[in-house]
């Protein structure tokens, strides 16, 4: 604060004895996934395969885990996520969607493969694209989508949890609370 001016000193000391007031009365509206989905939509699969609506109608709720490959938060969960989907019940699926994995595709593998990692992943299409993926604003997002395509509850942005040994058992929970809400 040496090179400032007695003005510029001033005005820094009111701004950090203002600073709680200005972030108390602060506002954030996250963006509405009113008109996002996965509906109607065929996605390739880092494995060769295909992915569509069909395949969510098969379970209650789908969890949709979507990260990048240069996201150091997305990547330090995978091995959590892949504990997740190992103990899911019957009625449950989880997939993950890597929006960056059509130019990054070998090293979307490679991190997958690092982390044991057994779950679909899913390279979006233009209509999931659309539908989905251009309504997320922060990596990772995590979605719940019921059988018919549809989001329920709001979206959850990075881990659920800090302690990275609960992050498992923490995405179960909203899972189920989902489930729940999608039955009433």
């Amino acid at each position: 604060m040496k090179d400032l001016g007695e003005q510029d000193k001033k005005n820094l000391d009111a701004l950090i004895t203002n600073s709680e007031k200005f972030i108390n009365a602060s506002c954030v509206f996250p963006s509405s996934n009113e008109k996002s989905n996965m509906k109607d939509f065929n996605a390739k699969t880092l494995d060769g395969g295909i992915f569509s609506q069909e395949d969510l109608k098969k379970y209650d709720l789908t969890m949709v885990n979507i990260w990048t490959t240069w996201c150091s938060s997305c990547v330090e969960e995978m091995s959590e996520l892949q504990a997740l989907y190992e103990k899911l019940p019957e009625n449950m699926n989880m997939i993950s969607i890597c929006p960056n994995a059509d130019t990054e595709t070998e090293l979307a593998k490679e991190i997958l493969s690092k982390n044991g990692c057994k779950f679909p992943t899913l390279i979006p299409d233009e209509k999931l694209q659309e539908s989905l993926i251009d309504y997320v604003d922060a990596y990772p997002t995590t979605v719940f989508i019921d059988s018919e395509g549809n989001i329920i509850g709001d979206a959850q942005i990075g881990a659920p949890s800090q302690n990275k040994e609960g992050i498992a058992d923490a995405y179960l929970e909203l899972m189920n609370k989902r489930l729940e809400m999608s039955i009433k």
